[in-house]
């Protein structure tokens, strides 16, 4: 059974006002964690009140689009006519009405918490459109006006939509929770008529419905869910200058080279995942569900690829909300003091962040404290941050240092965490650090995670030069203790 908990800190970031920044969860395993490390100075310590959330589950979250069953539209002066076979429903002042039917898979531990009807308008633009619930007493390819079932509650009624665009209205009303059959009856108001395609034009632009699934909390299996791998799967991964195998002999051969782990001298390397296989290996869990930190964002399973000996976090707008993944290792890389390194690079994007860190194995934050050895906000990727939280949560405190660099190319940033201090490593030399007697004292798991859909405070925000896919890439992460 998963525990699922929220955690929130207030910040105050070089003059910039407060924002809230909220926990998470992570599928599969206990706990969750949260980046929330841009506050502080380049020089020092700062400090923060902290806010409590009442403890609430935080719910895994899933969204499907659900393709039509049957759809067709009937005409007053036409009827006993069948339109059933047609490409096209046309929908026109009252008298030429369409008819949707969607069936919903039951899906035992799981909730419908949002539904949207999603209609292709073809080559007609229009507004105004209503929808309305309406009964199951109709078959696509017999009912007419004569024997179609009224409209019954209004649903929603739809604003302006352009030629061959998705128009869309919130139907949650008409959804049973568990799912099942839902019918719906479209008309317009409006003298004009409207048109919208079928599933007869094609899949592509055929009716949908999409709706997001929340998971019960204590329901949820650990097994990923076939239903949270989209259709679609993400771009091919962009190949290094050496190739796989090539790589693989090359770390053979040696661990001091640009592409494995280096042996740092009074540090035994105990943990490494070079991620060349074609799924996580043990210990890994993968985020999933709302990211309440980040309104307009989800982590989900389908965003945590591994393929072409790296492991990828990606994100994208999926059906119209920013998707991204983030993975734990609460197993083979828990150490309590010790040396992390990781190899990534991240493509410059707007709105798009990463964050790799250390959260504590006892989920009690921040009285067992944080290290983020990197992070940034999105947008060119020249700067990264490590900082160190501690502190309680009326009185939560941090210190921060930066690094420079490109790191839309590949570079190796860790920490090396010992009894009151941590530094943090860019390529392996330190690029600051922190001496305190806050630093963590007990077990810490490594994270790393990717992260849209909010904005303003310290993090970008998304726009029309925000790439469809970006990539979170890693390389390679070791973990050490001292000799």
């Amino acid at each position: 059974m998963m525990t699922r908990f929220v955690r929130t800190c207030r910040k105050r970031t070089l003059g910039l006002r407060n924002s809230l920044i909220t926990g998470f969860v992570i599928a599969g395993l206990a706990g969750g964690l949260a980046a929330c490390s841009s506050g502080g100075t380049p020089n020092g310590p700062s400090t923060a009140a902290t806010t409590r959330l009442n403890a609430q589950p935080v719910a895994e979250l899933e969204t499907a689009a659900v393709p039509a069953t049957a759809d067709t539209w009937v005409a007053q002066n036409q009827p006993t006519k069948n339109f059933g076979a047609g490409k096209t429903i046309t929908v026109h002042a009252r008298r030429e009405s369409g008819l949707l039917r969607f069936t919903i898979p039951q899906r035992p531990g799981w909730t419908v918490a949002s539904a949207r009807l999603k209609l292709n308008s073809g080559n007609v633009a229009g507004r105004g459109i209503s929808v309305y619930s309406t009964t199951s007493a109709w078959s696509e390819s017999q009912v007419s006006w004569n024997t179609a079932p009224p409209g019954g509650v209004l649903l929603a009624t739809g604003d302006r939509y352009q030629r061959a665009d998705w128009a869309s209205w919130n139907v949650m009303p008409a959804v049973p929770s568990a799912g099942g059959t839902v019918n719906l009856r479209i008309e317009n108001p409006a003298q004009s008529s409207a048109t919208f395609l079928t599933r007869e034009s094609g899949s592509a632009t055929a009716p949908q419905l999409v709706i997001t699934r929340a998971a019960v909390p204590g329901t949820v299996p650990t097994a990923t869910p076939s239903a949270d791998r989209p259709t679609w799967a993400p771009p091919p991964a962009p190949t290094k200058s050496m190739s796989s195998a090539g790589r693989s002999a090359a770390r053979t051969a040696s661990h001091h080279n640009q592409n494995g782990p280096t042996s740092t001298p009074g540090w035994t390397q105990i943990y490494r995942d070079d991620f060349t296989g074609t799924s996580l290996g043990a210990g890994w869990g993968e985020y999933a569900g709302a990211i309440p930190s980040t309104p307009g964002g989800v982590w989900s399973r389908s965003m945590v690829q591994v393929t072409d000996g790296k492991l990828r976090l990606n994100t994208s707008k999926v059906n119209g909300v920013w998707t991204s993944g983030g993975v734990m290792n609460s197993s083979s890389a828990r150490t309590t003091y010790g040396k992390y390194e990781v190899r990534f690079r991240m493509a410059k994007a707007n709105g798009v962040k990463y964050a790799l860190l250390l959260w504590p194995a006892s989920k009690q934050w921040p009285m067992d404290g944080e290290i983020d050895f990197a992070e940034d906000g999105g947008g060119a990727r020249t700067t990264t941050s490590g900082t160190l939280h501690w502190g309680t949560t009326s009185n939560h405190q941090q210190a921060q240092r930066h690094a420079r660099a490109d790191f839309s190319h590949w570079h190796t940033v860790g920490v090396e965490w010992t009894p009151g201090k941590v530094t943090f490593t860019l390529d392996g030399a330190p690029y600051g650090t922190i001496q305190s007697s806050h630093a963590p004292t007990k077990p810490m798991d490594l994270a790393l995670q990717a992260e849209a859909g909010s904005c303003g405070h310290w993090m970008t925000c998304t726009d029309s030069t925000t790439p469809a896919w970006t990539a979170l890439e890693i390389d390679w992460v070791a973990v050490y203790t001292r000799s």
